[in-house]
């Protein structure tokens, strides 16, 4: 097992593309030759994670759309492993004539609509023609027809941790602006709290509604690079009604940034109460309001212990050196399956 192709469809940065980029990074330091295919290039080389990629001498693809150009590749690599239903599905219906050992991993935990539902529900019904399957959390890997393997999302721990504030006051919250990531708290908490500042990154169809009702202590910053961000934002919250494992916990977490999250999906298990960050239980807002108190109240040297566990967590639990022994172990039964 060498040459790994890792799939995928991306025209915006997300989870996904994180964990691809983290993946392939990871695979080519164990000595491994990974290669990311992508279904099309759409930004010319200027994609986050392609630039992110080729600073990290990973090939990369570009696919062209074209079915006849997969079929290449799948006849050219020991393995490949699909992030998202269009790569799954497109991987599926050229390998019927190829054979390459094929591992899929499901990542969303929210529910789609309309068209989207439907490519969502074939991708999950025919998981068993994948000879590997993997779930970022339970509750997704029970929506799957086909027995999966829950393994961890996982990043590398920043090797330059954010500094603990004297006096904490800024909390993000980073994710696609829809209903199943709950950006509308966020408005609400800012409004309820405005002696902290606020910030939301990302984009998606609730942003006009977000722009119309935010208070003046509550920042839309659009899409961007986080690395840049990280090492400003005191807290991470996450408001969502259905989540995987979101990246961009465990990304902040590695920089030491606490994360404050309804315990959903793989986030139940991530964020420990008041140990390495905040959960936020119920929906009645006085609650939530009062755990962000007791955060930015704290002493500094509280605020640096769930810092220093929210770190910890990661490299024990979150990190290549847990995590990708699991994955290569899915791979090799999928090729032995073959």
């Amino acid at each position: 097992m060498k040459h790994i192709a890792l799939f995928i469809d991306t025209r915006a940065v997300g989870g996904i593309e994180s964990h691809v980029l983290n993946l392939a990074v990871s695979l080519k330091r164990q000595g491994l030759s990974p290669r990311v295919l992508l279904w099309s290039d759409y930004q010319g080389g200027a994609h986050p994670m392609v630039r992110a990629l080729i600073e990290n001498q990973v090939s990369v693809v570009d696919l062209a759309g074209s079915l006849q150009a997969l079929r290449q590749q799948l006849c050219d690599v020991s393995l490949v492993h699909t992030h998202g239903y269009k790569a799954s599905l497109l991987t599926r219906l050229t390998n019927l004539s190829v054979g390459t050992p094929h591992v899929t991993t499901f990542h969303a935990g929210e529910r789609c609509r309309g068209r989207l539902a439907l490519y969502d529900w074939v991708d999950r019904f025919s998981a068993r023609m994948s000879q590997g399957r993997i779930a970022v959390s339970q509750a997704i890997a029970d929506r799957v027809a086909a027995g999966c393997r829950v393994i961890n999302n996982f990043v590398s721990p920043s090797q330059q941790p954010a500094p603990v504030a004297s006096q904490a006051k800024r909390v993000a919250f980073v994710g696609r602006l829809v209903e199943a990531k709950a950006p509308q708290r966020v408005v609400e908490l800012a409004r309820a709290m405005p002696e902290l500042d606020f910030m939301i990154f990302g984009d998606g169809p609730l942003r006009a509604e977000i722009e119309q009702s935010r208070p003046s202590n509550l920042s839309l910053m659009g899409e961007q690079d986080m690395q840049v961000f990280w090492p400003q934002i005191d807290l991470l919250i996450m408001p969502s009604l259905r989540e995987g494992l979101p990246m961009a916990a465990l990304e902040a977490m590695s920089y030491g940034i606490p994360v404050c999250a309804t315990p959903v999906g793989g986030l139940s298990h991530l964020v420990q109460d008041r140990h390495n960050g905040l959960s936020l239980q119920g929906e009645e807002l006085d609650p939530w309001v009062e755990q962000l108190q007791w955060w930015a109240h704290s002493d500094y040297q509280t605020r640096s212990k769930l810092a220093d566990n929210a770190r910890n967590t990661i490299v024990e639990q979150y990190s290549p050196r847990a995590v990708l022994p699991e994955v290569l172990s899915v791979y090799q039964t999928a090729m032995a399956a073959r």
